[in-house]
């Protein structure tokens, strides 16, 4: 069950990333995008390491097999192809695929911002990254997920995630700074 359920968002990936293919490539979006997905899936979790592992003696021969490609891609080319998803329609993509794998009605969606401190440092960013994400708690799942400018653009982005999800009929948890009567009503 848990096998076709992966297969299914692997194929559904590489349907959607048709629309965002590159002519001028060699390779193709919607294959990268899927070997990148299988690369996390088998706990690979930084673009450089799903590139080592997808270069690996053991792991070549399945990728040529299955996606026909010759020769892996080098790194700066894997990232340059991955570099032309455009990451909002990924976000959207990624939220609808997992609100149609789990129902949100009767089961608690929580809502939660957080600053990614270690992107000060991985980026030399000024300031770090900041996401908003909604969590499905019976599932353990999160289900979806923004990234905002800083914390004070976190309501805003809690009002526009809540429209990208199915809450109907759900339990709503978020911080009292989005509680506010003005906000309720969104």
């Amino acid at each position: 069950m848990m096998y076709n359920g992966v297969m299914k968002i692997i194929e559904q990936i590489a349907e959607e990333a048709k629309k965002w293919e590159h002519k001028g490539y060699y390779y193709k979006l919607a294959d990268m995008m899927q070997i990148a997905i299988v690369g996390l899936l088998s706990g690979n979790r930084t673009v450089i390491e799903i590139h080592s592992w997808a270069k690996g003696e053991n792991i070549q021969p399945h990728l040529k097999r299955h996606f026909q490609i010759p020769k892996f891609p080098t790194y700066q080319q894997f990232l340059n192809i991955l570099h032309k998803v455009p990451v909002n329609e990924l976000n959207s993509f990624f939220i609808k695929i997992f609100t149609e794998m789990y129902t949100t009605r009767g089961k608690t969606i929580s809502l939660d911002g957080k600053a990614v401190r270690s992107t000060m440092t991985i980026f030399d960013r000024e300031k770090p990254l900041h996401i908003v994400s909604a969590f499905l708690a019976e599932n353990n799942i999160t289900i979806g997920s923004l990234a905002v400018d800083d914390k004070k653009n976190e309501i805003p982005a809690v009002q526009e995630l809540l429209k990208l999800l199915d809450i109907d009929g759900a339990v709503i948890v978020a911080d009292s700074l989005n509680s506010q009567k003005k906000r309720q009503k969104s």
